[in-house]
């Protein structure tokens, strides 16, 4: 059976090079269309096949992948994207699916790695089961349906968020479920990539609804698109009129639960995730999003509630371990606490907050080599852990070592811009007799925080010692 590979690509040169190495050793036939692209990628593709050619993009992800396909000459296609990858190790197994001849396509998880365990439904860690997963903590899997058989009634529909699914249903043709993963990375993109692509998605989503006005799928797809933008007035509004389509739309409530938990409404969102527990009370994610909305609150008990509910579903969940341990943290129970928190990091070794908190008990128990272990392996993991340089600032002053402790809280103050911050990293350097230099920190959070008194009285006391007014 002869596979062929439809890929449509746009300055993709960081990710093509080793997704076409790896789809070269198992493809019949690689076609590849560029969409627009100003960096390397045509000149990549062609190292690889000599069937690339420029598509005329039109805000259709459907008609483009259509338009690929057509130009396919295999038994079988299967539509992947430059920042994917099929592991090594499950090539014989493509080849295999290739042979049954009772399936009419696959459908395969889709890894979507992240850096951070972002309390969405389906996190899952990284259990080193693949060499792609060294250097995540996890994934959240998506079912798609990627590799099928060439037939023309087989077609993609959707301007964006595209599936074959559909068709196939229609012309009752037979899935079947695999077990070979997809490896995704673009969340490995830069940042201005990643807004690019979903400001790109934003736009599409709003002319799919154009299209497919009563679609509740349509409507939240638009309102993930938002989110992650960071418009979560307008994201709000859209899981809104989702959920007046379809009431009982599991994931709109879902999501609109975490908006209004991004706006500072706790009140609406418990409501909203309430509701989504009401249609689906066996989510351990869902009652995991109610406990830090709890936590954030202080309401410890109806946290513990909600955790223990979480955890009774899934003893095995990461997010909501560490939560636990946070609470008993807080509340002073120290060994639970640390019991909790070895479990997150022996399912999740790249749990850096979960490496955090560890330091942040280390401390308490007076264990100070300790705790600087678990920051620094909390830094290893994630640079930008700011908590993580706060913290081991405090340790080296407790060490006595205020250079130190200096430098850690002037990279915390950079990143957080938290007041705490900034009027800790003044008090250090007024002991190193910083004077100037602390004036300019005191200044930077008086500006940014206006009523935070203890900041702008150290200010004026500085001044007036200095002769500066």
């Amino acid at each position: 059976m002869k596979l062929s590979i439809c890929m449509i690509v746009k300055n993709e040169q960081a990710f093509l090079d080793s997704c076409l190495m790896s789809l070269a050793l198992y493809a019949d036939e690689i076609i590849v269309a560029d969409t627009g692209s100003y960096d390397n990628t045509i000149e990549t593709a062609k190292k690889y096949t000599p069937y690339v050619f420029e598509y005329q993009w039109n805000d259709d992800f459907a008609a483009a992948r259509n338009t690929v396909m057509a130009k396919a000459t295999g038994d079988w296609i299967l539509v992947i994207d430059a920042d994917e990858i099929i592991s090594l190790h499950d090539h014989n197994k493509i080849r295999d699916m290739l042979k049954n001849s009772m399936a009419d396509g696959y459908r395969f998880a889709k890894r979507k790695y992240f850096r951070d365990a972002v309390g969405l439904s389906g996190w899952t860690p990284c259990i080193g089961e693949y060499p792609e997963e060294k250097g995540y903590p996890g994934y959240i899997p998506e079912w798609q349906v990627r590799l099928f058989r060439n037939d023309p009634v087989i077609r993609f529909e959707g301007h964006v968020h595209e599936c074959v699914e559909y068709s196939m249903r229609r012309n009752d043709k037979k899935i079947v479920l695999s077990d070979v993963p997809i490896h995704h990375f673009s969340q490995m993109k830069t940042d201005v990539q990643l807004a690019q692509k979903r400001q790109l998605y934003a736009k599409l989503g709003e002319k799919k609804i154009r299209f497919n006005p009563m679609s509740a799928k349509a409507h939240y797809e638009l309102g993930v698109q938002l989110l992650e933008l960071g418009e979560i007035k307008q994201a709000t509004a859209v899981f809104l009129q989702t959920l007046k389509i379809d009431y009982n739309h599991y994931e709109s409530w879902e999501m609109l639960g975490l908006a209004y938990k991004m706006s500072g409404e706790p009140d609406k969102a418990l409501s909203a995730l309430n509701k989504a527990i009401e249609i689906k009370p066996d989510n351990p994610y869902t009652w995991n999003n109610i406990a830090s909305i709890y936590i954030l609150c202080g309401e410890d008990a109806k946290a513990r509630q909600a955790l223990e509910k979480s955890l009774a579903i899934n003893p095995l969940l990461p997010d909501s371990l560490y939560n636990m341990a946070s609470l008993d943290y807080r509340q002073g129970n120290l060994e639970q606490a640390a019991a909790h928190v070895r479990s997150v990091l022996l399912l999740n070794e790249r749990h850096f907050h979960g490496w955090v908190l560890e330091g942040q008990i280390a401390v308490a128990q007076n264990d100070l080599n300790k705790a600087l272990s678990c920051f620094e392996n909390a830094l290893g993991i994630n640079p930008e852990c700011y908590e993580a340089y706060y913290y081991r600032a405090n340790v080296n002053l407790l060490l006595g070592k205020p250079a130190d402790a200096v430098v850690d809280l002037q990279v915390a103050w950079n990143g957080l811009h938290h007041y705490k911050v900034g009027l800790d990293l003044a008090h250090v350097l007024l002991g190193q007799g910083e004077v100037d230099r602390a004036q300019t920190v005191l200044a930077s959070v008086t500006a940014a925080y206006p009523s935070y008194l203890p900041a702008s009285h150290l200010l004026a006391q500085v001044r007036m010692l200095s002769g500066n007014r």
